[in-house]
């Protein structure tokens, strides 16, 4: 993972680049931009009014990042907690705004403090059980429309204490007809991208786009461990990614 040192200083890069990320904080002369995990303190241009979770463009010019503006055709991300930090360390317990759905087993989930989350310092941890689970942790729901397009993304990582067995997890959409319909009970949902016996050395990057149906006025996107994970065996899963592209 990169690190803001280490993009500012490395005399091997060149002295001038354009980076994109996401708005996690501004001042009157400042804004704080997330770009892969590590995070820039920026000037912005006078007109640009920054809004939290904005998708910009950063500018760098030797030691000096500039924020140029946030990017046409893409909306701000839509999944509130997108990164599981509101709670802290969570043992057993569901983070705020999100949901878990035991379609086999029974799994649990946690929040922990992860030392290479992706986006800031923890992660939801679907916790290794006695039995396998197929489990889905999912957001809380958002309004769309039908023929809207939307790129979704996410990080996901094994959590395989005892060796052995390795993690299977995919990215999903969900749609529903209302914002209180719960997953499995929403009417169908779509694969955005898969992982199959990733380890826990690592983050991986998921993404993909889906298109919305013409039932569907609200959706949830989310992870779920299938084929189910085995036993002993969980996953750790951040930054959770919803953008309208317009």
């Amino acid at each position: 993972m990169s690190n803001q040192t280490d993009m500012i200083i490395t005399p091997q890069r060149e002295g001038a680049g354009i980076r994109t990320g996401t708005v996690v904080g501004f001042t009157a002369q400042t804004v704080s931009v997330d770009v892969g995990g590590a995070v820039l303190v920026a000037g912005y241009l006078r007109w640009y009014v920054p809004i939290l979770e904005d998708l910009v463009a950063v500018g760098r010019q030797d030691a000096s990042w500039l924020c140029l503006g946030s990017i046409a055709g893409y909306g701000p991300n839509q999944v509130p907690n997108a990164s599981f930090e509101l709670d802290g360390d969570l043992i057993g317990t569901v983070p705020t705004h999100w949901f878990v759905s035991n379609l086999s087993g029974a799994g649990t989930v946690s929040v922990l403090t992860d030392d290479i989350a992706p986006n800031g310092t923890h992660v939801a941890v679907i916790n290794p059980g006695a039995v396998a689970r197929d489990v889905v942790l999912y957001s809380s729901a958002f309004d769309v429309a039908p023929g809207e397009r939307w790129d979704i993304s996410g990080y996901a990582a094994g959590l395989n204490p005892a060796g052995g067995a390795l993690t299977n997890v995919l990215l999903i959409a969900i749609w529903g007809p209302d914002s209180t319909t719960l997953y499995p009970g929403a009417p169908g949902g779509a694969i955005v991208d898969s992982l199959t016996n990733i380890g826990d050395s690592t983050f991986i990057y998921m993404e993909g786009r889906v298109t919305v149906p013409a039932t569907a006025s609200f959706m949830r996107v989310g992870f779920r461990t299938n084929p189910a994970l085995p036993i002993g065996v969980g996953a750790r899963l951040d930054f959770v990614v919803a953008r309208r592209v317009f």
